[in-house]
């Protein structure tokens, strides 16, 4: 008997060390529910990936995507209870990445360059600001992406154009993470209360997306995306023995969902492009945002605006 106690210890062990690990940061529920959120696919009508080239004949595509990011991320309320605006999580920054791509007939190359900078803080007190408690976290991240499209049935109908992508990224990481300070009255978190941690994170990305040219100058693109981030840089930091066990561990676990594993891995979308003097226009965002107005639940509020842009310049 004694001996299946012991078994029945060991096993359980990393259950409640994890669960221990999780309770030591109070975002843990706020954080869980915006990655349930955002795993769902946001709509049927989104614009792809920027670097989703279709590649034609001798063509130079000049693209960028350009993202302002403006989330406040409160906890699900229970029941008839009303949301806690004094209990939040804010992300705030920004994120660019500009593209270029050099197609031959049925196959193209492309290069990126991306560069982002946020910072979340959470913020937890009553409405009177006697008693506050504050986190915060910094993430800049730069690197480079490279990416094949290529086109395997060139003899497909000429109004229809499929192509697949593959591609990824490599991205230098610069991590800032601050303990949960408490105080009765406003708590500010200063530089000196901070710590930071370099690591690499990998990107990997597979998609494909069908043009279908109902006009000369408009088609509708059907299109899916399967990536995903390799964070095993940072997991390795607070997987040693120096963090393994602490508050620091599940801060940084709840970072790294907030700032790169909360975004589906799989996703899909209708997109509509115009071709406006060189210029190629896509609106799938625009409606899908419009779409979705209403449908957002109202403990998270995202103020993001993404903005795509891309040009292709024919060779001689």
């Amino acid at each position: 008997m004694p001996g299946i106690c012991l078994l029945l210890f060991l096993l359980l062990l990393p259950c409640v060390a994890d669960a221990q690990s999780n309770s030591l940061d109070p975002r843990t529920p706020i954080v869980e529910d915006f990655v349930k959120q955002r795993a769902q696919n946001p709509g049927l009508y989104q614009s792809p990936p920027i670097n989703h080239i279709v590649p034609s004949h001798n063509t130079i595509t000049y693209a960028g995507q350009f993202e302002e990011v403006n989330l406040k991320l409160m906890q699900e309320p229970e029941g008839l209870t009303a949301v806690n605006p004094n209990n939040a999580v804010t992300v705030t920054g920004y994120k660019m990445e500009p593209h270029l791509a050099l197609s031959l007939k049925n196959i193209a190359i492309g290069f990126s360059i991306e560069r982002s900078k946020l910072a979340e803080e959470w913020t937890y007190g009553d409405a009177y600001n006697s008693f506050q408690r504050k986190q915060k976290s910094t993430l800049e991240t730069s690197g480079l992406g490279l990416n094949l499209a290529f086109v395997p049935f060139p003899k497909m109908h000429k109004k229809l154009r499929l192509a697949m992508i593959l591609g990824g990224k490599s991205l230098n990481a610069k991590h800032g993470v601050s303990y949960v300070k408490s105080l009765n009255g406003p708590v500010s978190i200063e530089n000196a209360d901070m710590q930071s941690f370099r690591y690499t994170v990998n990107y990997y990305e597979a998609g494909l997306n069908l043009s279908w040219f109902v006009l000369k100058r408009f088609a509708i693109v059907p299109w899916a995306d399967y990536a995903m981030y390799d964070v095993a840089g940072a997991q390795a930091i607070f997987n040693s023995e120096k963090y393994s066990s602490g508050e620091l561990k599940a801060v940084m676990e709840n970072d790294l969902d907030l700032f790169f594993l909360s975004y589906p891995k799989f996703r899909y979308g209708l997109d509509f492009s115009v071709q406006v003097l060189g210029l190629e226009v896509r609106i799938g965002g625009l409606l899908g945002t419009l779409a979705n107005l209403n449908k957002s639940v109202d403990y998270i509020e995202d103020k993001s605006v993404t903005i795509s842009v891309s040009v292709e310049q024919k060779g001689n």
